[in-house]
């Protein structure tokens, strides 16, 4: 990684997760790994409702006019 051929690859290894405490429950959830092309998680309501993400356009390599949103949902294992 410290050689500046393989720069491009640093956002593989930068990892995000996220960990959710229900109030229910008392308890928190596993972790949950945060893909790259996600930059922000937008207003978590509840675990079972869906909610957005907006686009990493650094990691995409592009850089557009427009904001791209991913609408996501958490699913149980």
């Amino acid at each position: 990684m410290k050689e500046s051929k393989n720069f491009y690859k640093y956002p593989e290894f930068n990892n995000s997760y996220l960990k959710v405490f229900s109030i229910y429950q008392g308890k928190w959830s596993n972790e949950i790994e945060i893909p790259a092309k996600i930059d922000f998680i937008l207003n978590i309501e509840s675990t079972d409702q869906p909610f957005y993400a907006l686009r990493n356009d650094d990691f995409i390599g592009e850089e557009q006019e427009y904001l791209t949103f991913y609408k996501l949902k958490l699913r149980q294992k």
